[in-house]
């Protein structure tokens, strides 16, 4: 029996706050918003490239590179918005890594082993 784990690059879906920059209490922007990202891998534990559009809650659109860190069905993402001038920081979902058993026949496994 073998088993085998595809690590793919994959889309992410959260929740984003982005850190002063253009965003401020007197500007009246709302710093939370929704973002949808593309991550170049859904390994876990593993530093992944990520590039992103935010909805922002006020109206506004974000538009971010960054890092993330994945971690099993989830990714931590810390960016730079280009759109706002501000660093972002997001938490949310991805797809888990697909994996793949096989199971060979006694004879095959047994031939090999010998």
């Amino acid at each position: 029996m073998m088993t085998t784990t595809d690590y793919d690059p994959t889309f992410f879906a959260g929740f984003t706050w982005s850190i002063g920059g253009a965003v401020s209490a007197a500007s009246g922007s709302n710093p939370f918003g929704f973002s949808l990202r593309y991550l170049s891998t859904n390994e876990p534990d593993k530093l992944a490239g990520a590039i992103g559009v935010t909805y922002f809650f006020d109206g506004t659109f974000g538009c971010d590179i960054g890092g993330g860190l994945n971690n099993g069905g989830g990714s931590l993402v810390f960016a730079y918005d280009f759109c706002r001038n501000a660093p972002v920081i997001s938490i949310g979902g991805i797809k888990k890594p697909d994996t793949t058993t096989m199971t060979y026949p006694t004879a095959l496994t047994a031939a090999t082993a010998e």
